[in-house]
C-alpha cells in the first residue's frame, strides 16, 4: 500500500519535474530514487526496521510516477508517428517480461546474504543503476510545447469533477479486492 501512496502523491511532483527540466532528467532522479530505495531495504532487512522498510516501499511508489511517463516519452521521440503502435507493443511486452525477470532476480539474489532478502534489493539497486546508465542516453524531443488552451484547473477542481472520482473509486475497488484475493490466497492449502 506504501508503495500505491508514494505513486499518488508524487504524480503531479513528476509530471512538474518532466514538464520544467525533461523527462530525461525526470528518469534519472526516478533511478536515483529507486536506488537509495533499494539501499534502504537493503538496510532495513539488515537492521530489521519495519518503519525503514515503509520508507523505502513510499520512494519504490515515488519512482514509479516518474517511470509511468516512459510510454509518452517514447511516442514523443520517434519520428515517424507510424510506429507509435509498434513501440507501444515493445514497451507492454517489455513490462510483461520484467513481470517474469524482476522476481526471478529477487530470488536468485534473496540468499546472498546472511539476512534473507538483503540481496534482493541489492539486485534490484544494481539493475537501478544499469537503468539510470541507459536513461543518460535518452534525449528529451526539443518541440514539445505545451498545446493546451484550456485554462489549467487547480487541483481540487480536478478531485471533484465525476470522471476523476471514477477513476479513483475503481482503482480503490480494483486495488481492494487484488488485496483480498492475495490474503486469501495465502491461507490456502494446495494438495500435493
Amino acid at each position: 500500500a506504501f508503495m500505491v501512496i508514494g505513486t499518488a502523491v508524487s504524480t503531479i511532483f513528476a509530471a512538474n519535474i518532466a514538464k520544467h527540466y525533461g523527462r530525461r532528467k525526470g528518469f534519472v532522479l526516478a533511478q536515483t530514487i529507486s536506488g537509495l530505495s533499494c539501499l534502504a531495504g537493503a538496510l532495513a532487512i539488515k537492521y530489521h526496521s519495519f518503519s525503514v522498510l515503509l520508507c523505502a516501499t513510499f520512494g519504490f511508489g515515488a519512482a514509479l510516477s516518474f517511470i509511468q511517463q516512459a510510454r509518452f516519452a517514447a511516442i514523443e521521440s520517434i519520428e515517424d508517428k507510424s510506429l507509435t503502435p509498434k513501440i507501444l507493443s515493445i514497451l507492454m511486452l517489455a513490462s510483461i517480461a520484467s513481470g517474469f525477470i524482476g522476481p526471478e532476480i529477487a530470488f536468485q539474489f534473496k540468499n546472498i546474504f546472511a539476512d534473507t532478502f538483503m540481496g534482493s534489493f541489492i539486485g534490484l539497486g544494481i539493475i537501478q543503476c544499469i537503468a539510470m546508465g541507459l536513461f543518460t542516453f535518452f534525449k528529451d524531443p526539443s518541440d514539445i510545447r505545451d498545446i493546451s488552451e484550456q485554462p489549467a484547473r487547480n487541483y481540487l477542481a480536478i478531485l471533484k469533477s465525476p470522471p476523476i472520482f471514477m477513476a479513483i473509486l475503481a482503482s480503490l475497488t480494483a486495488y481492494s479486492i487484488m488485496s483480498f484475493i492475495t490474503v486469501s490466497y495465502t491461507h490456502l492449502t494446495l494438495p500435493t
